[in-house]
């Protein structure tokens, strides 16, 4: 499993550089995105869906040449979970959402537990 990531560079996250090790793409990590928003005031929905919008969009024009296959949908993609949370946590922030609202997003999507080195500030 490692020797495709040695000799396949399109296995590692265009962001990071680092290898795809949990290839849940964008799009299949957005559904979840917007389910965990369902239950929030309508500010977290509309925030969210702008995030996605967006970011869906770029992480889409940066999938040329990615062989990492979604392992829910089976597209290929080329940015890793870790990244795109990344980016959807700074678009909350950005957007002032309430500081426990944000909290509540990172822990249930795991974000907590992202190494330093992930976390672009």
């Amino acid at each position: 499993m490692i020797q495709k990531y040695i000799t396949n560079p399109s296995s590692v996250c265009v962001i990071c550089s680092e290898a795809i090790t949990n290839p849940l793409c964008p799009s299949c990590l957005s559904r979840h995105i917007l389910v965990w928003a369902e239950d929030k005031d309508e500010r977290i929905k509309r925030v969210c869906k702008d995030a996605i919008k967006v970011l869906r969009q770029q992480s889409v024009r940066m999938t040329k040449n990615s062989s990492t296959t979604c392992i829910s949908c089976h597209r290929e993609h080329s940015v890793c979970p870790f990244c795109f949370t990344e980016a959807v946590v700074s678009y909350l922030r950005e957007s002032k959402l309430p500081d426990k609202d944000i909290e509540e997003f990172k822990e249930f999507f795991n974000y907590i537990g992202i190494p330093e080195h992930f976390i672009f500030h």
